[in-house]
C-alpha cells in the first residue's frame, strides 16, 4: 500500500513538472510566433524556447518531443521569412501555427492519460 502511494505521488509530481514545462513552451512559442510579424522581432527569443525543448527532451515521450521540435522548426522558418504585408500574413498564419500546436497539445494529453492509467 505504501509503495503504491509513493509511486502515485511520484507520477503526480512528474505530471505537474511536465505540465509546467509544456505550458511554458506553448506560451513562449505563441509569443515568438506573434513577435515574428513585427518588423523588429528578435530571433534570439528562439534560444529560450530551445532550452524548453531541451527540458522536454529529458523527460517526455517521443511523440511530445517530435511535436515540440516541429513547432521549433516552424518558428525558425517563420522568423526567417521576408516581411510581408502584415494583414495577409496574419490572415493565413493562425492556421499554419495552430496545426503544429494542436499536434503538440494532443501528444501532451495522450502522454498524461497514459501516465494516469499507471496509477
Amino acid at each position: 500500500m505504501q509503495g503504491r502511494q509513493s509511486q502515485a505521488s511520484r507520477i503526480m509530481r512528474d505530471l505537474d513538472r511536465r505540465e509546467d514545462v509544456y505550458s511554458q513552451f506553448i506560451e513562449q512559442a505563441s509569443e515568438i510566433w506573434l513577435d515574428a510579424f513585427e518588423p523588429s522581432h528578435d530571433p534570439g527569443n528562439l534560444i529560450c524556447l530551445s532550452a524548453l525543448v531541451g527540458r522536454i527532451r529529458l523527460a517526455s515521450t517521443e511523440p511530445v518531443l517530435e511535436a515540440a521540435e516541429r513547432i521549433m522548426d516552424f518558428l525558425l522558418e517563420t522568423c526567417q521569412r521576408p516581411r510581408q504585408d502584415t494583414s495577409n500574413s496574419i490572415g493565413r498564419a493562425p492556421r499554419e501555427f495552430i496545426v503544429p500546436l494542436a499536434v503538440f497539445t494532443a501528444a501532451c494529453r495522450l502522454e498524461r492519460e497514459r501516465m494516469l492509467r499507471g496509477l
